[in-house]
């Protein structure tokens, strides 16, 4: 009996980590750890940019700050916001690297087939 609760318990601990956020400082001092996981981070954005070939911007929380690469809208500056992606510890661009995290784009919904719409009449 004791051993089903132990079990439930772990599983338990194991299902909400999955749901947690990490802090900026704590990806950056791991990176190897985290590098091609998937993460969660949240903060607000202090600025972005948009060029031709890349979307991005920089997300801050109490720990540090962050640039996310993504292929969504840009949010507004001062926009607090949580963020799932992969971590890349070595993200060339340009000659250069940096630490990242790649979002990809949000899946829409299916849109509805023009045949169930009916207009209304007045």
């Amino acid at each position: 009996m004791f051993f089903k609760y132990l079990l439930l318990l772990i599983t338990f601990f194991s299902l909400s980590l999955q749901n947690c956020t990490s802090s900026i400082k704590h990806l950056k001092k791991n990176a190897d750890r985290f590098q091609g996981k998937k993460v969660r981070i949240s903060g607000e954005v202090i600025s972005s940019l948009d060029l031709l070939d890349i979307n991005c911007f920089t997300l801050k929380d109490r720990s540090g700050n962050i640039l996310i690469v993504t292929d969504n809208l840009l949010p507004l500056k001062r926009d607090k916001i949580k963020v799932k992606g992969t971590f890349e510890k070595a993200y060339h661009y340009k000659k250069q690297n940096f630490m990242v995290v790649m979002e990809k784009k949000m899946k829409l919904q299916k849109p509805i087939k023009s045949d169930k719409i009916r207009a209304k009449t007045y």
